[in-house]
């Protein structure tokens, strides 16, 4: 956040800077910054509308779904799992490390 702030409260002056800079967590930027910039009201309705948890039962045409063990975003105890494993259609592989949206190295 710091390193583009001026970029941030530009774009979304709405924004309470103080309460975004009492933080340095994915928590207190989704409390202070993101659910203003999107128009929720709160978080739970932020994740409530992004999941993929709805739509997950819905995949009728083969998928593979791969998920980093160490995402910072969705970390491993709120991944939906149990949802993906009842969908015969799905293909799940998971690594022990990646990130969020990609993998920066080879195999080792």
């Amino acid at each position: 956040f710091f390193r583009n702030k001026k970029i941030l409260m530009d774009a979304y002056p709405h924004i309470e800077e103080k309460k975004l800079s009492q933080g340095n967590d994915l928590s207190n930027f989704m409390h202070h910054a993101t659910i203003k910039i999107f128009g929720y009201d709160s978080v739970e309705d932020y994740y409530r509308d992004c999941s993929c948890v709805s739509s997950i039962s819905k995949v009728e045409i083969p998928l593979m779904v791969i998920h980093a063990l160490d995402d910072p975003i969705v970390c491993e105890k709120n991944f939906p799992w149990e949802h993906l494993k009842r969908n015969r259609n799905i293909l799940l592989l998971t690594t022990q490390h990646g990130g969020h949206s990609g993998w920066l190295e080879g195999v080792n």
